[in-house]
């Protein structure tokens, strides 16, 4: 064995143990509704591992560029960021582009379509927040958000704007068809700069179909994780290709400098943040180029990220923190995670080391693109199921294909481009089932509809105008005498929207289906305190119960499902065994409830609830 292999071995040694085995062993720092917590895994360390296994690989390939300078890698990364001299896309990439908007928006549409529901998959969470903006709280600082503004805003401003033409669900819908389009006109431009243009068509195709989901929530648009790679590679473009002699390419690159981050901000923070660091390192490289003159941009880059955050603030930023522990599940070595965390400890040191050592137009490009990337991937690895990993992990599959195009021998992409995408599909094919339940609903939905025919949509009332006729609002009027009811532990739909439509919904920074919202202590210490801004309340009685209050482990079932959900995703057999016991904060509000609320009435399956005498 070759002595320079021996830190190599040393490296990836260290980032096995430490990934995978490691963060079974350190105890969270605090508890949270996550898998990961209930069963012991901490995600921080894992991530921690590979952010340093990534930098000792970046201080090997260092040690060893005189050996590696100017190999196979090197010339491909040159040749990769050489926008100068790159040529154009081709006609099958427009026209692949164009159906891919039509068939996607078709099924998006059609879905949407289907459904009777409000709440089909993921549009329920958005659309609640909806109603939100229309009772005129305002996000981030009256109710909880976890993207960015324009993915709150713009649907009611539509909404707004249409004056009673467009209810609130056809808005968001049509924001939703509207993102998907503008995402995948952004892995055009993305395919068009990166890639050959005999291997344009079938890369755009395999990403394409990675992102398409009929899950109808905005969060998982290929806009929101395609948008920053096209933002950085557009900068990088503009700089390579405008004469620096004249002012119009002064003015554009300062357009492109301050559009990509105030764009991705506007979509979601951790998007945001990844590039604006990645402008700002590339746009500081550029010193050390004949393209100096561009480095003034750096202005134009915090300025439109201060643009895009001043107007809300740290209750914007605030969601990088609180929301990060929420959904995490444990980091096992299944195939997509293990040619994911390949792909990085493959290119991102050589885009480090090629960024650093080389005076090329190219090495600012090589230097951000990898910041970018390896920036993504700590939410990459926190929910590390295949879709968050092939979303957040974009840049980084992307590229590696892109190296794969220019390789000598092709077999290595006619082989790798049919692995990547069949690894997603089998790993993904679960989390649509995932969310059967929604298909399923609808369909009863469908059935009872044409067993009770006439049922129509709520007439427009207190600014809210619906088109989704289901479920049906009856006999919900004797909730009216109770005045302004709170809900601090959620309610069905129908009761939800009748208090809504009647103005008798309380609101609350925490409201409804709380586990959405309420990730570990900090989170539920506040919706605590929300409990305690009620006069009157709407709780279900199951709530009440004694039985509710008591904190348990998790039983058999939860167990298989948890394991069996872990197992599909992550492609890797794991038996879960619970180490916490289950984090519920509706039981620290369901304790508040009953000792500081009494009962005043009943209504269905609901107890109406009001504050003790003397209880402030």
């Amino acid at each position: 064995m070759k002595c320079n292999r021996i830190p190599l071995l040393l490296i990836l040694s260290f980032a096995a143990v430490g990934a995978f085995i490691v963060p079974w062993y350190v105890p969270a720092s605090q508890p949270s509704i996550s898998i990961s917590y209930r069963y012991g895994f901490n995600n921080s360390v894992a991530i921690l591992t590979v952010g340093v296994s990534l930098v000792a690989l970046f201080i090997r390939a260092l040690f060893r560029r005189r050996a590696i300078a100017g190999d196979t890698m090197d010339q491909i990364i040159a040749r990769t960021f050489d926008f100068e001299t790159a040529g154009g896309g081709n006609s099958g990439l427009a026209c692949a582009f164009f159906c891919a908007a039509v068939i996607f928006s078709a099924l998006v549409i059609g879905t949407y379509c289907y459904s009777p529901l409000d709440d089909f998959a993921e549009m329920g969470y958005f659309l609640s927040r909806e109603y939100l903006m229309i009772m005129h709280q305002t996000p981030y600082y009256e109710f909880p958000f976890y993207y960015g503004p324009a993915i709150v805003c713009l649907p009611y401003y539509l909404y707004r704007a249409a004056h009673g033409l467009l209810s609130i669900e056809q808005a968001y819908c049509t924001v939703l068809v509207l993102n998907f389009i503008a995402g995948f006109y952004a892995l055009f431009l993305c395919v068009r700069l990166l890639f050959p243009a005999a291997r344009q068509v079938a890369v755009f195709w395999v990403f394409a179909l990675i992102f398409f989901n009929p899950m109808l929530g905005l969060q998982y648009t290929p806009l929101r994780y395609v948008l920053p790679v096209a933002a950085f590679l557009f900068c990088h473009n503009a700089v390579s290709k405008l004469p620096p002699d004249r002012f119009r390419s002064h003015l554009l690159v300062s357009l492109c400098a301050f559009l990509g981050p105030f764009l991705n901000f506007e979509i979601s923070a951790e998007m945001g943040v990844a590039v604006t660091l990645a402008l700002l390192i590339y746009f500081i490289a550029l010193l050390r180029t004949p393209r100096r003159v561009y480095a003034y941009a750096v202005v134009m880059i915090l300025a439109g990220a201060l643009v895009a955050v001043l107007p809300w603030g740290n209750a914007y930023l605030g969601i990088l923190f609180n929301f990060g522990d929420g959904f995490n599940l444990p980091l096992l070595p299944g195939p997509g995670i293990l040619l994911f965390i390949a792909a990085a400890f493959i290119l991102l040191p050589r885009l480090a080391l090629f960024g650093v050592a080389s005076g090329q137009l190219g090495a600012p490009a090589s230097i951000g693109f990898c910041v970018l990337s390896g920036l993504l991937i700590t939410p990459a690895l926190g929910r590390c199921d295949m879709g968050h990993i092939y979303f957040n992990g974009f840049a980084i599959f992307l590229f590696a294909v892109a190296v794969l195009a220019r390789l000598p021998d092709q077999r290595w992409f006619n082989r790798g481009l049919p692995v990547l995408l069949a690894i997603f599909l089998i790993a993904s094919w679960p989390i649509v089932f995932h969310y059967n339940y929604s298909f399923k609903n609808a369909y009863a939905a469908h059935s009872w509809m044409r067993s009770h025919p006439g049922l129509e949509c709520p007439p427009p009332s207190n600014g809210f105008v619906l088109s989704k006729p289901y479920p049906p609002m009856v006999g919900l009027e004797p909730l009216l005498k109770y005045g302004k009811l709170g809900i601090p532990l959620g309610c069905s739909q129908p009761v939800e929207r009748f208090l809504m439509l009647h103005d008798r919904f309380a609101t609350a920074y925490y409201f409804g289906n709380i586990g959405d919202e309420i990730f570990g202590p900090k989170q539920a210490a506040r919706a605590v305190q929300d409990v305690d801004s009620y006069q009157t309340i709407l709780v279900a009685k199951s709530f009440l119960d004694p039985s509710f209050l008591r904190v348990v482990p998790p039983d058999a079932d939860e167990l298989r499902r948890d394991s069996h959900y872990v197992i599909s995703t992550e492609l890797f057999p794991a038996k879960l065994v619970a180490r916490h016991l289950v984090y519920s904060p509706p039981q620290l509000m369901a304790a508040r409830v009953v000792r500081d609320f009494s009962v005043i009435g009943e209504f269905q399956q609901y107890a109406i609830m009001a504050k003790r005498p003397g209880v402030e």
